[in-house]
């Protein structure tokens, strides 16, 4: 992963760990971002909607772990926590593939 990749990924634990969506609005909009929902502008609405979630269901002392996932190819998940659930309130799986970096939510 490049400067770029990193820049934006710090923007994506940014937007996480304070619970604010439009913190990550300036980088859903660059080109080199990917999501396999029909539109950008759909995964920013999903995305808004579950951290909306997140701040309703916890207790809103965050932390984030990142892990390698080994199905499907090489991806990484960022994985966000509260204090008190033992399992994640959020999960992102990041994939990068031919330059473009692909961000996916998890359902659950």
């Amino acid at each position: 992963m490049n400067n770029e990749d990193k820049r934006i990924l710090r923007g994506l634990i940014e937007s996480c760990l304070t619970i604010s969506a439009s913190a990550f609005y300036p980088f859903v909009k660059k080109k080199i971002i990917y999501t396999r929902m029909p539109n950008k502008m759909r995964f920013y609405s999903h995305y808004k909607y579950m951290l909306n979630c997140l701040n309703c269901n916890s207790n809103k002392i965050l932390h984030y772990k990142w892990e390698r996932i080994n199905w499907g190819g090489n991806k990484l998940s960022l994985v966000i926590y509260d204090s008190i659930h033992k399992y994640p309130r959020l999960t992102f799986v990041i994939e990068k593939i031919n330059g473009k970096l692909y961000i996916e939510t998890l359902p659950f």
